[in-house]
């Protein structure tokens, strides 16, 4: 397990930050401010400092999409009962994040070697 430190207090318990398995925030639905804007496909950590520093939002459900290089400043709180994290900017905020392309790169990499 490993603690996600970083992230805006309102991910506190009880003063605490919750230790969680690395996984267990992939798949929480994404609320911004105008309503449903998708899930969380990962989180990007600082390397040095183990501090979440951005999470990959997908904006679609249901489809493949390209995940959006969200800040983790933005999250207003984080339910984990109902899974769901709040966003304090709306959906075109998210939408218009840099796409995350590591992934195509990686495979591309990999189908290259």
């Amino acid at each position: 397990m490993r603690q996600i430190d970083g992230l805006p207090r309102q991910f506190a318990v009880g003063g605490k930050r919750p230790w969680v398995p690395e996984g267990d925030i992939a798949g929480y639905a994404v609320k911004a401010t105008d309503g449903p804007c998708g899930h969380i496909d990962d989180l990007l950590l600082d390397d040095t400092t183990w501090r979440v520093e951005f999470l990959l939002v997908n904006p679609r459900n249901l489809l493949p999409g390209t995940p959006r290089t969200v800040p983790a400043a933005w999250v207003e709180a984080c339910d984990w009962l109902s899974h769901c994290v709040r966003m304090r900017v709306d959906k075109d905020r998210i939408h218009d994040c840099p796409k995350d392309e590591t992934s195509s790169t990686i495979d591309h990499l990999i189908k290259s070697v």
